[in-house]
């Protein structure tokens, strides 16, 4: 028996706490989040996230990175692109999504499985929307 659970979480700024010159500082906003969960009676299961976010500033959002444990989970990365503030659409290219090592693991002389799934998203400026969808499987 499978079971899927999807939830929606927009983000807003009303009961964040946050003051309004606290949230200019912000190099992007969250604009929406999907997850659905699947869990199969093998034990193993699948989340799969849809995020928009939109750059505030020029550093707003030029890669997003995923940490995971290699060991028990892979990414995947099903698409991601640009929606640019002229309405026009610049996909990603899948060969600029990059598996490293966190940094701080990488000097430590202990072993970790912890990875770090970067995305280099294509010609984002301020106003620009970004959507990675992706997946992680355990």
């Amino acid at each position: 028996m499978r079971a899927v659970f999807p939830s929606i979480l927009m983000v807003a700024l009303a009961g964040s706490g946050l003051t309004l010159h606290a949230a200019a500082q912000r190099d992007y906003e969250a604009q929406e989040i999907r997850t659905a969960y699947r869990f199969n009676n093998d034990g193993t299961g699948q989340t799969t996230t849809y995020t928009r976010r939109r750059a505030l500033t020029t550093a707003g959002l030029s890669q997003f990175s995923f940490p995971y444990s290699s060991e028990f989970e892979s990414i995947t990365v099903d698409f991601f692109r640009t929606l640019k503030k002229d309405g026009s659409v610049v996909e990603g290219d899948s060969r600029q999504t990059l598996e490293t090592t966190l940094p701080t693991v990488a000097a430590t002389p202990v072993f970790s499985d912890v990875k770090l799934k970067t995305i280099v998203l294509p010609n984002v400026e301020a106003g620009d929307a970004v959507e990675p969808h992706g997946g992680e499987a355990h």
